[in-house]
C-alpha cells in the first residue's frame, strides 16, 4: 500500500512538471505569434505567486459557468470571480494611492528643505517679492534666468567666489 502511494505521488509529481512544461511551450509559441503580428500582448504561464505579482487570481470557470453566465444565470464561482476582480482593483487603487502619498510627501520634504536652505537667487527672488508685493508684477528673475540659461555662469561666478556653497536644484 505504501509503495502505490509513492508511485502515485511520483507519477504525480511528474505529471505537473509535465504540464509546466506544456504551458511554458504553449506560451512561448503564442507570444512568438504576438511578435509576427506586432501585437504589444502577452501571456505568462505562470501564477501571479511565481510573477511576484500581490494579487489574488481568478478561479477557471469551465465552459459550462460561462454558458450559465452568458445566459444570466448567477453561479458561485461567477459570483466568487467577480468579487475577486472588485478586490485585485480596489487593491491597485490603494497601492497607487499609497505610492501618490509617498511621492508628494517626498516633494514636500525637499521643498520644506529648499525653503530652509535657500540659494542666493532664491532668495534675493524672495526678497524682491516682498518688496513689489501689490505693485506690478515683473518677470521672475530666477525663473527668467534659468529659462535663458544663464543661470550657470552667474551660479559657477557666484560659486567660484564662495557666495554660494550650495548647488541650485
Amino acid at each position: 500500500m505504501a509503495d502505490n502511494q509513492t508511485e502515485k505521488q511520483k507519477s504525480t509529481g511528474t505529471y505537473r512538471q509535465l504540464l509546466k512544461e506544456w504551458r511554458r511551450a504553449w506560451t512561448e509559441k503564442v507570444n512568438e505569434k504576438f511578435r509576427e503580428c506586432h501585437m504589444a500582448a502577452r501571456i505568462d504561464h505562470r501564477s501571479y505567486k511565481e510573477q511576484g505579482i500581490d494579487l489574488i487570481p481568478t478561479i477557471h470557470e469551465g465552459y459550462e459557468v460561462r454558458a450559465m453566465e452568458k445566459k444570466g444565470i448567477k453561479t458561485v464561482i461567477g459570483e466568487l470571480n467577480r468579487a475577486i476582480r472588485q478586490f485585485n482593483q480596489m487593491f491597485i487603487s490603494l497601492k497607487e494611492s499609497i505610492q501618490w502619498m509617498k511621492t508628494a510627501y517626498e516633494e514636500m520634504k525637499d521643498e520644506l528643505d529648499r525653503r530652509q536652505n535657500p540659494t542666493l537667487l532664491e532668495s534675493l527672488q524672495d526678497y524682491y517679492d516682498k518688496k513689489t508685493q501689490g505693485r506690478p508684477l515683473l518677470p521672475n528673475f530666477y525663473a527668467e534666468m534659468k529659462r535663458r540659461g544663464r543661470i550657470s555662469p552667474t551660479y559657477k561666478s557666484l560659486q567660484n567666489s564662495s557666495i554660494i556653497l550650495r548647488p541650485i536644484r
